[in-house]
């Protein structure tokens, strides 16, 4: 298999093949390292797929992204090439693509990401020494110099649980991000949820203050075993309830209790983190509330207990498993 920087090399030289081009964007894709603006243009103006769009949008996308990325005048010397190869349409097309990369690749420079795969639980701990554990399909991000400022800002997709260390000397503040609303807190341990349209705080200890759209106007504060619950579809948001410690999700200890939980959403919860597939023979199977406890380490043997707990049989076809009762079964 051809290394990038020998693919590279190729594309300069106009000897690759479609195939290898292909094989290329892939690979800068997995590792996007040492691949300037200048590599994806050419990148792309051999492959040949371009949209459209006229020039005066183009140029105005330009001036906004050259601005974020650099604010240097780096893109004019790459476009009047890019004019002389395809001329103007096409050459906005593609400098656009290049200033994209550019700008993608200039905050990622500025930022750390850490990601979690489907079915992974991991486990990081933060510069201040916060722990922040990671559940399936979930990622956290933060700047590199992000306890020079007065607040660690963290922002945050999926669900995570976080123990935030305390800052007595500064009374430093932390705020994790979501795309619905911000959670502050000086020291403490919660769990946040942002999947399926949704956004559930649960407080383990502490005292957090909830910022609902961002906004300073609206807040709410939550005591220890409170959580509220936010509908990205209605915009809603419910008042802070107690919550039994024992219903939480326990996912970092490797296992998930569902209290009288309508048999679909127990599945929607598990694909968020499973990358999950799953039919149910009949509404008023999936309707049907149950309380489990269930496995999460692997997939395969959460939905054996699940099928055992329930009285369902549920069968893997094609990695999309199918519930059924049992009954119809021996039917």
């Amino acid at each position: 298999m051809q290394k990038k920087g020998e693919l590279i090399r190729k594309l300069f030289l106009n000897r690759c093949t479609r195939e290898e081009m292909e094989h290329l964007l892939q690979l800068i894709q997995e590792d996007p390292s040492g691949a300037g603006p200048e590599i994806m243009v050419e990148l792309f103006r051999q492959l040949g797929k371009l949209p459209e769009m006229e020039a005066s949008v183009s140029n105005r996308i330009f001036e906004k992204v050259e601005k974020d990325t650099t604010g240097e005048a780096k893109l004019p010397t790459l476009q009047r090439r890019l004019y002389g190869w395809i001329g103007s349409a096409a050459a906005a097309v593609l400098l656009l693509i290049g200033s994209i990369w550019l700008l993608q690749q200039h905050r990622a420079n500025k930022e750390i990401l850490h990601q979690s795969a489907y079915g992974e639980v991991r486990e990081l701990f933060l510069p201040d020494s916060s722990l922040v554990v990671l559940n399936g399909n979930s990622s956290l991000r933060f700047k590199k110099d992000w306890q020079k400022g007065g607040t660690r800002v963290v922002r945050m997709s999926g669900e995570a649980y976080f123990k935030v260390r305390k800052k007595p000397a500064t009374q430093a503040k932390f705020q994790v991000i979501t795309n619905d609303l911000t959670v502050e807190v000086l020291g403490t341990a919660f769990n946040v949820n942002t999947h399926k349209n949704k956004t559930t705080v649960f407080l383990e200890e502490g005292e957090v203050k909830i910022n609902l759209d961002h906004q300073l106007d609206r807040t709410m504060n939550l005591s220890p075993g409170e959580a509220i619950r936010y509908s990205t579809i209605d915009q809603k948001v419910t008042q802070p309830e107690k919550v039994v410690q024992e219903q939480q999700p326990n996912w970092r200890a490797g296992f998930i209790q569902f209290q009288e939980t309508p048999l679909k959403l127990i599945l929607e919860e598990l694909s968020e983190a499973h990358r999950l597939s799953f039919v149910i023979a009949s509404t008023v199977l999936a309707d049907t509330p149950f309380t489990v406890t269930l496995p999460t380490e692997n997939i395969d043997e959460t939905m054996a207990v699940l099928g055992k707990s329930i009285g369902a049989l549920i069968a893997k076809e094609n990695n999309v498993y199918k519930i059924d009762t049992e009954s119809k079964k021996e039917e």
